[in-house]
């Protein structure tokens, strides 16, 4: 991205930055509990996302001039002539607004098609991919948050591919966590063998 992202900014209050929308991004605005499901269906890679007071909800930055027509339920699209307040790139922890997924990754924006196709699936307005695998969440061990095992079956992974980025807020996915699953599909016989040694945890004293 060429130019500086808080360019325009008209006020700077403790390292955060009012800057308008619409010149080297936009933003799309939509509910904590919409916005984190939306986050596991995009199907590249996510930007930059901004988490604002919980009455304010979560904002993905997207390309500059690529929201005019948006019409998703339950969110709002910003450009030109609104104005967002951005937190300094370090900011990654509440109190107050804060990056989700900051830029300092160096990646700002989602793909605007991605975004309003991942969010329209998780408002059940179109279908999830044939294909697609839900892990469990609750029960994710920390192999397979690190990505050595495979998040549906929690086999060894040899062959993987991307499940979607995943983030409940709390525990072991308490920040946005890419996870992958055996490719092209789980073998049943390979499954069975890693739930065997999850069996075999020794019990807590």
């Amino acid at each position: 991205m060429r130019g500086d992202p808080r360019g325009g900014t008209i006020r700077s209050v403790d390292g955060f930055a009012l800057t308008p929308a619409g010149t080297y991004w936009d933003a799309v605005r939509l509910p904590r509990e919409l916005g984190l499901q939306t986050m596991t269906y995009v199907s590249g890679s996510v930007g930059a996302v901004l988490m604002g007071p919980p009455a304010r909800g979560m904002y993905f930055l997207v390309p500059p001039g690529t929201t005019g027509s948006w019409d998703v339920p339950q969110t709002s699209a910003l450009s030109a002539a609104s104005y967002v307040a951005l937190p300094p790139d370090y900011r990654i922890r509440p109190p107050g607004p804060y990056w989700l997924l900051s830029p300092q990754r160096g990646l700002w924006h989602t793909r605007t098609d991605e975004l309003r196709a991942a969010i329209e699936t998780a408002l059940g307005l179109r279908p999830a991919a044939p294909d697609r695998v839900r892990p469990d969440l609750a029960h994710l061990t920390q192999g397979q948050i690190d990505g050595s095992h495979c998040a549906a079956c929690d086999a060894r992974l040899l062959n993987s591919r991307r499940l979607g980025m995943f983030c409940t807020g709390e525990g072991l996915l308490a920040e946005p966590t890419e996870l992958w699953a055996c490719a092209p599909r789980c073998d049943p016989s390979r499954a069975a063998i890693g739930s065997h040694h999850r069996s075999r945890r020794p019990d807590s004293a």
